[in-house]
Order: C-alpha cells, then sequence, then structure tokens
C-alpha cells in the first residue's frame, strides 16, 4: 500500500495591517463619497432650478397667448352672415343679431368674441321675434363672423282684408303681416281666402284651427275636381269662425263647415245638386248650407223663385 503525501495548500495572505496603509485606503473613500454626494447635491440643485425656470417660462408663454386671444382682435366677431334667402329683410334679421355682439360681460370680456357668443340665446330670440322661422342654426367662424341659417315655415294659407293680407302656417299660427301690395312675394300658390270682418290678427297669434286651414287650403281644389264647380272666391265672415264660405261661378254660395270633414260635406252636396236641384235652377238659387252635419239647406233668389223652388225652399237633404 501506498501513502499519497498530502498537498499543503497555501494559506491567504492577510492584509496588511500596519496602521498607517490603513489609514491611506480609508482616506481615500472617505474623498471619493464626499465627492460623490457633492456632485449628487449639485445636480439636484440644478435640475430643480431647470425645473422651475420651465414651469415659470411655459405659465408666461401661456398666459400671453390667453391675454392675446381673448383681448386682441384676433377672434373678435365683425360680420353677421345670413347663407339662406327668407322672405324677412337680411338686414331686419342683422339688427335682432347685433345686440348680442355689443358690450361686455365682467367688465372684461366682449360678447362679440368667438369664444363668449351665446348661440343658444341667438337662436332663441330670433325664433320669438320672427314667426315664420321654423328653425335657426347659428355657426361661429374663425374668419371673424358669424353665419346663420334660418328654415322658414311653409305658408298654407293667405288671409286679405281692404288693405293687408297675413300668412298663416299649417297650424293655423300667422307667421306674416304685409300689405296687399306684397301678396304675390308671399303668396307662394298658397290659397287666398277674404277675412269679411277686416280683422286680421297679427304675427304669432292663432287665427284658427289646424282644420280650418286644412279644409279652406283644399276647398277650392276639391269642388272643380269631384263636382266641376268653379270658385270665383273663398271667404270668411270672421278670422276665427269655423264657417268657410265660397262663391261660385254660377253665382251661389256654398257654406262648409271646417270643423266637419269635408269630404262628407262634398258628398252631401252632390246628392243634393243631382237629385234635388235640377241644373236649370242653379242661377236662381242663392245659396247651399252645409253646416249641418249630414244635411243641406239651401234657399232660392226671392225674384227667380217658381212654384217648384216654393216647395224645395224649407226642403233638407239627408
Amino acid at each position: 500500500m501506498f501513502w499519497r503525501k498530502k498537498k499543503s495548500i497555501p494559506k491567504k495572505r492577510k492584509a496588511p495591517t500596519d496602521k498607517k496603509t490603513k489609514f491611506k485606503s480609508t482616506g481615500k473613500a472617505f474623498i471619493a463619497t464626499t465627492q460623490t454626494e457633492t456632485f449628487k447635491a449639485k445636480s439636484n440643485f440644478e435640475e430643480k432650478i431647470s425645473r422651475i425656470f420651465f414651469s415659470l417660462t411655459t405659465i408666461v408663454i401661456l398666459a400671453l397667448a390667453c391675454y392675446y386671444l381673448i383681448f386682441s382682435s384676433l377672434l373678435r366677431i365683425n360680420k353677421v352672415v345670413i347663407k339662406t334667402p327668407t322672405r324677412i329683410k337680411k338686414e331686419l334679421i342683422k339688427q335682432e343679431v347685433r345686440p348680442f355682439l355689443q358690450g361686455a360681460f365682467l367688465k372684461y370680456f366682449n360678447r362679440d368674441h368667438f369664444l363668449f357668443i351665446n348661440r343658444g340665446a341667438i337662436e332663441k330670440h330670433l325664433l320669438q321675434t320672427f314667426p315664420s322661422f321654423e328653425d335657426v342654426r347659428v355657426k361661429k367662424s374663425l374668419f371673424k363672423k358669424i353665419e346663420i341659417e334660418i328654415i322658414e315655415k311653409q305658408i298654407q294659407l293667405n288671409m286679405c282684408g281692404d288693405f293687408e293680407c297675413i300668412a298663416i302656417d299649417q297650424q293655423g299660427t300667422v307667421i306674416a303681416r304685409f300689405s296687399k301690395d306684397n301678396l304675390f312675394k308671399y303668396s307662394n300658390d298658397a290659397e287666398l281666402i277674404i277675412d269679411k270682418s277686416n280683422q286680421l290678427a297679427l304675427p304669432g297669434h292663432g287665427v284658427n284651427t289646424a282644420d280650418f286651414v286644412k279644409a279652406a287650403s283644399q276647398i277650392r281644389e276639391k269642388l272643380n275636381q269631384k263636382l266641376s264647380i268653379n270658385a270665383r272666391g273663398v271667404y270668411v265672415p270672421l278670422a276665427q269662425a269655423p264657417e268657410i264660405q265660397v262663391a261660385t261661378n254660377k253665382n251661389y254660395l256654398l257654406i262648409f263647415n271646417s270643423k266637419d270633414p269635408l269630404n262628407d260635406q262634398l258628398q252631401a252636396l252632390k246628392v243634393i245638386l243631382e237629385n234635388e236641384i235640377q241644373p236649370q235652377d242653379l242661377d236662381c238659387l242663392e245659396y247651399l248650407d252645409l253646416r249641418v252635419q249630414g244635411k243641406v239647406f239651401y234657399k232660392f233668389h226671392d225674384d227667380c223663385r217658381t212654384e217648384a223652388q216654393e216647395s224645395e225652399q224649407e226642403a233638407v237633404a239627408s
């Protein structure tokens, strides 16, 4: 058996414990640490100064920009543009808009500035001022102007007195009042009726019901289509009354009630003209009254009455 000798492992040398050496190494580390801390403190200070300077610069720039945008004339509105044609003169519309662009609020902010114009208030005011307007849209433009788009109500009926006329929408509301000389401008192919009372309502007021407007606007056309009767004129004794009178080319008068269906009254009229009144007697006829539902009253002229007509004067057709 062979014995192996153990290899001797060299021992690590300990660091010298000399006091001078130890002091030197410790001193170098202290100096390095002190320099690092000084550098970091200096960097933090410079960073804080930079942040403060940047923040102040940003605030100043934003303040100048806000001041320039709000108080300069760059975004102040100085023009009103009506984009759609209307029956109302454009200058009248602009006069109603200008008060919303004048003066200031809170003593410092101009009302005509792009940011402070109240579009909703302008739209509401125009709708209240001009009953003929159905819808109003106000748009602000960066080119120192506001644009106004207007949709006007459709005229269903024109009613005239001796000197003036009114335009009526489908709900029976007066949307305009004008001189007879301007009737062509407002006619719009709408039916024309004459108010015998000459008491015309003001714009914005209701003159009658929607049923009245519908009947009055269709009566001339339906008489011609269904009964071949030509109307010389359509009248009302009073604008608020449901009664509608039609003067025919045969010089007799037809009296309708707008509260009842027009087609039913025309059917009753057709029955009377076909069964009760002879064609040769139409020249002597004074009126046909259809105001009572399901019945027709008629009368002949006194100076043109025959024996046959005497018995028919008080007749009622149903």
